[in-house]
């Protein structure tokens, strides 16, 4: 009897719901993140060992000096490309009045000649002829809007954009805003891919760690959200967090699991070792 009026009390000193699974007491934590160098290369270092960063800022770079020649050729050669294809726009415009007659010219002749060719006055052959006389014409009208200009400008233009990306993947950024508690490597060193390179601490987001029975466990998927109540003087904050990691080790003593919670922390104001409470979905 006494069990079954356990929810109930808990619903009414926390004032959560009755059905939620309620965590009295637990701590937030700190992400610790390890950084790898994603390919090899000659490194540069961009943040100090006690720097804050946030989320998105570059850490480091690594063979950006030669890549970075390589980008400034290729917008270089876009520039090239784009004059020359100016130039080639004046010149076509140049000759549009001509070009506009003789196509008209063509199409009157070749409408002259279908006419003739109804009335039994043109043969069959001479009309064909005609076709690949008016064909030739309309085709060099089109092949002005396609010159080598044109080609060149959009392999150039990919060229570029390829380099961007290969730019982005030689730099590597803060998953998490926080800071840099230990750098593995010095500038200019040489390192290889998936070595140690940046120990960061996250600030935001922050986690905590529960014990859940098996079989409760089971109802909950990643990414649900919860409830946080933080005491904040007489005042009691409610905010969310969302599940980030159900364990798969059950632990023999008790039949629990482990489940990681992650924590948002946009404005900072939850600090690592925040006693909180926390209701599960």
């Amino acid at each position: 009897m006494k069990k079954s009026l356990l929810p109930l009390l808990l619903a009414l000193i926390f004032g959560v719901s009755a059905q939620a699974e309620l965590i009295p007491s637990v701590f937030i934590e700190n992400y610790r993140y390890t950084i790898f160098s994603s390919q090899k290369g000659r490194i540069k270092i961009l943040v100090a060992k006690g720097d804050q960063v946030q989320k998105g800022d570059r850490l480091f770079e690594l063979g950006i000096e030669e890549l970075q020649v390589k980008l400034d050729l290729a917008s270089l050669r876009i520039e090239k490309s784009k004059a020359r294809l100016k130039q080639l726009e004046r010149s076509k415009q140049r000759k549009d009045q001509k070009s506009a007659k003789a196509l008209e010219q063509a199409k009157l002749k070749f409408s002259q000649q279908k006419a003739l060719h109804a009335a039994g006055e043109l043969s069959l052959n001479a009309l064909q002829l005609a076709q690949v006389e008016h064909d030739l014409v309309v085709l060099s009208e089109e092949e002005e809007f396609l010159t080598l200009a044109q080609l060149d400008l959009k392999e150039n233009q990919l060229r570029l954009k390829q380099l961007k990306l290969e730019y982005q993947s030689r730099t590597e950024s803060a998953p998490a805003t926080g800071q840099v508690t230990e750098l593995f490597v010095r500038s200019v060193e040489w390192v290889n891919k998936g070595q140690k390179v940046i120990e960061l601490l996250s600030i935001n987001p922050l986690f905590t760690k529960i014990m859940i029975p098996i079989k409760k466990a089971r109802a909950f998927k990643r990414n649900e959200t919860f409830k946080i109540f933080i005491n904040h003087g007489a005042d009691m904050i409610e905010t969310q967090g969302i599940i980030d990691y159900i364990s798969d080790e059950v632990d023999p003593l008790d039949q629990t699991v482990k489940i990681f919670l992650k924590i948002e922390n946009d404005t900072l104001q939850l600090k690592p070792g925040t006693r909180v409470r926390i209701e599960l979905p």
